[in-house]
């Protein structure tokens, strides 16, 4: 499986992950070119933090290795909380 490339750090993008589609139109609605890019958890989070905005993460999360890849499942959403 090729990796994708994230479009904010241009890193390859090992995370699949999901997040309800309110919570990622808000968190990128200053930056209408990313809306239906492909970008990191990392950057996503970032922009996420920058604007002082919480996300849900939606399972499963699928981490794409060189060498292994895993899945996370997730029982219901998981709330990211912005640190103190």
């Amino acid at each position: 499986m090729k990796n994708q490339t994230c479009k904010v750090c241009n890193q390859r993008d090992k995370f699949d992950f999901y997040v309800a589609n309110d919570d990622w139109q808000r968190i990128l609605s200053d930056r209408p070119d990313l809306v239906d890019r492909v970008i990191c958890l990392s950057c996503f989070d970032d922009i996420a933090a920058k604007k002082k905005l919480r996300f849900d993460l939606l399972g499963p999360l699928y981490f794409a290795g060189d060498a292994m890849s895993l899945s996370f499942n997730l029982s219901r959403g998981v709330r990211c909380e912005q640190k103190a």
